[in-house]
């Protein structure tokens, strides 16, 4: 490795120190999570960011990309890592994910391998059967405006695409994957992962943590349709 590179490659561990120093504020967006079981809510559920059935999201939002504080800083990273190692961004072209799911990669995706979601995704359980759950998923599915994967319904898997948006500043592209996993107490939990990437200027697309806001948004939706 050459001087240069060295010097580089310090300059992102002193980065990586920030951000995890930092990863705990949370974006304006962001819904509020549960931290304890005194908010009367019952226990909580381990490997995903709990939403308080308390937070208020009024509507889906898509004229902003809500990432949190410390995305920011992690996109930065990893587009300069691949500046520092003299990678061609026309090589590292977002193609990976244009195809639909197959099953055996939503397998990895939502680590039955081992394989772990990049951040954690978001959850709720509710006082539903899987089958009730499931369909208020259908009904909302088509307000997120991304085309729609169908076919996993019966694995408790709902997915979409990725769809690109931009404003004046960014451009982004997310996608939504949704799991269900019914409880021996006929309850339902439902955990959201936004896969999000963001390409702030004329750099190339980034992986970015998503603040919660949407995936909040669908949450409170399910519980307003299993009532």
């Amino acid at each position: 490795m050459s001087k240069n590179s060295t010097k580089y490659c310090l300059r992102l561990v002193v980065i990586l120190m920030f951000i995890i120093a930092i990863e705990g504020c949370a974006a304006p967006g962001a819904p509020m999570l549960r931290k304890n079981i005194d908010d009367g809510y019952g226990p909580l559920l381990p490997n995903c960011q709990n939403v308080s059935p308390s937070t208020e999201v009024t509507a889906y939002e898509t004229a902003f990309y809500h990432s949190t504080w410390s995305s920011a800083w992690i996109e930065g990273a990893q587009v300069g890592l691949r500046s520092g190692l003299g990678v061609d961004n026309e090589q590292r072209k977002f193609v990976r994910f244009k195809k639909e799911f197959a099953y055996a990669i939503l397998l990895q995706v939502f680590g039955i391998d081992g394989r772990n979601y990049p951040f954690p995704p978001f959850c709720m359980k509710y006082n539903a059967p899987f089958g009730e759950v499931a369909d208020a998923i259908n009904n909302i599915m088509p307000f997120l405006e991304n085309p729609v994967i169908r076919g996993k319904e019966e694995y408790g898997i709902f997915g979409t695409n990725f769809y690109n948006r931009e404003h004046i500043s960014a451009k982004w592209r997310d996608r939504y994957i949704i799991t269900l996993r019914e409880t021996t107490s006929n309850q339902t939990v439902v955990t959201v992962f936004r896969e999000l990437y963001i390409s702030r200027g004329k750099e190339a697309f980034a992986r970015a943590e998503s603040d919660g806001y949407n995936e909040a948004w669908i949450l409170m939706k399910v519980a307003a349709e299993t009532k």
